[in-house]
């Protein structure tokens, strides 16, 4: 039987568009299409959908709006794919996208909804819908309680009455970490870096992750797939957590210990040498990788060339296996890997392949890198 999708966008075209590329899919039928917030509503209560398509408008509200109305009638799987024009303005990075089951594609265009005739989706929308509507939606109980109000703990305890202990991603905001990093000195040199790979499930994920790093950390270069939009807001966001310094990452930035540097939405990020020796960032606009753009095995594969085994690949939750081609390269030259477990990943997609592969040196879950990170680097832990 073919999964159920629900599409919501305003404009007629672009739903058309949405419902021609997902249904040329063989696993997925667009069950319903809709227009407004409203007749969203309508359409969440009166039957069951595997995954619900938002796209750029929706009548009645933003898209923001639209994928909360969504929520606070049934916790479901959402692809949100926004129109994104390059020359566009940033946008805010809107909290809600921390839930895991809520995940983006990026649509480029310049084109305005007169033009829409011509605009070619990409048909990661249609596999990003099958994976979507795959999740055990049990995990996402409580996992991101802080995010929810009571009337959503209420719908997805309802909706897991039969959970078992093994079906619930840990609350790592509630969780005692029993490792701590003592000091701020490690051992580290001047050709180590820290490179993280993420995808859905990434941006709280990396949150967990990010605070926990010392301000005195060798460079770290974060690629998570994110609409270009949003990344500058969600740079900042990063930043009001961490002790270390954290940017959006532009060409000509010079990597040092201390930063970090997240790659933008819709450009690939790579490493150069300048005259002197230092690394510094450089933008790149090439073809997508794994589907992807930017991807972590483009930014791991520069990393390669310029540090080579000084290189600590960390693989976190996501769609697909981008990042394992890149990690292979760092693991040939001498370099690291951890990944994140299947146990606390959102999806257990881009981790998985490096695990399979063989690549990764530890499996950790997300509040255990840190330490092994800091251990890997010279640092003083806890017992």
């Amino acid at each position: 039987m073919r999964l159920k999708v629900l599409i919501a966008e305003e404009n007629s075209i672009l739903r058309k568009k949405f419902s021609e590329i997902i249904n040329e899919h063989a696993k997925l039928h667009v069950f319903d299409q809709v227009a407004s917030i409203e007749k969203l509503r309508d359409a969440v209560k009166e039957a069951d959908y595997d995954v619900v398509v938002v796209g750029n408008s929706v009548a009645g509200g933003t898209s923001i709006e639209a994928i909360e109305a969504v929520l606070k009638i049934k916790g479901l799987p959402i692809l949100y794919a926004p129109l994104i024009n390059p020359n566009s303005n940033i946008t805010e990075y809107p909290k809600i996208l921390d839930l895991g089951f809520i995940e983006t594609v990026q649509i480029l265009t310049n084109l305005n909804y007169k033009n829409m005739e011509i605009l070619k989706l990409p048909r990661l929308i249609a596999i990003k819908c099958t994976i979507l509507a795959k999740l055990n939606m049990k995990r996402f109980a409580f996992q991101y309680e802080l995010y929810l109000n009571n009337e959503f703990k209420q719908i997805f305890v309802k909706r897991s009455d039969n959970r078992k202990a093994k079906d619930i991603a840990p609350d790592l905001s509630r969780r005692k970490i029993a490792r701590k990093i003592k000091s701020d000195k490690g051992t580290f040199t001047s050709r180590d870096v820290i490179v993280i790979g993420a995808s859905t499930g990434g941006p709280k994920t990396l949150i967990d992750l990010i605070s926990q790093f010392p301000a005195s950390f060798p460079p770290v270069l974060v690629v998570q797939h994110m609409p270009q939009g949003f990344i500058s807001s969600f740079a900042e966001r990063l930043n009001r957590k961490s002790k270390m310094k954290v940017k959006m990452a532009e060409t000509g930035d010079l990597i040092t210990k201390g930063n970090i540097y997240v790659a933008q939405g819709g450009y690939h990020m790579e490493i150069y040498l300048d005259a002197d020796k230092n690394a510094l960032i450089q933008i790149t606009d090439g073809p997508t990788v794994n589907f992807v753009k930017p991807s972590v095995d483009v930014t791991l594969f520069s990393a390669a060339r310029v540090w080579g085994r000084g290189v600590i690949s960390v693989i976190l939750t996501g769609m697909g296996h981008d990042g394992s081609q890149g990690t292979k390269t760092i693991k040939k030259l001498g370099g690291k890997c951890i990944a994140q477990s299947a146990v606390d990943s959102v999806i257990y997609g881009m981790n998985k392949s490096v695990i399979e592969a063989g690549l990764a040196d530890k499996v950790l879950r997300i509040d255990e890198i840190a330490v092994e990170l800091a251990m890997m680097l010279g640092f003083k832990v806890s017992e």
